[in-house]
């Protein structure tokens, strides 16, 4: 959302927003490498023994913090029509966080656009499923 647009005067001004994107770039990619490790000790224990999710290929999904990306790679290994439902993602996570930090997390991902509820507001599916 742009608030206030002015034409550009000085040119450094483009060059300096270049680079500070390939700095943010650069950031979050080492960020996600360490999240990643971070993911892949604590994870594995709370997928679905019948799980089909990779870790290297959605281990940096738009910024997710560990805690959102194990919610978010629950919902998305759901192979479930109407989507995995919160008290079985509750069941698989109770013992790596409180319900109400889960609950805070289910909502700001549908916020972010990250899930979407499907047949009520218990169920849950992953926008790029």
């Amino acid at each position: 959302m742009a608030f206030k647009i002015m034409p550009i005067t000085d040119v450094n001004a483009i060059t300096f927003h270049y680079l500070q994107c390939i700095n943010n770039k650069l950031k979050m990619e080492a960020d996600s490498k360490k999240e990643k490790t971070e993911t892949n000790s604590t994870f594995t224990s709370g997928l679905p023994a019948n799980s089909m999710v990779g870790m290297g290929d959605n281990a940096s999904v738009n910024g997710l913090n560990p805690r959102q990306m194990m919610v978010y790679n629950l919902i998305r290994a759901s192979t479930q029509e109407q989507g995995i439902s919160k008290q079985d993602m509750f069941a698989s996570l109770k013992d790596k966080m409180s319900h109400v930090e889960f609950e805070n997390t289910l909502e700001w991902m549908c916020g972010e656009g990250h899930i979407y509820s499907t047949i009520d507001e218990e169920h849950f599916r992953a926008t790029d499923a």
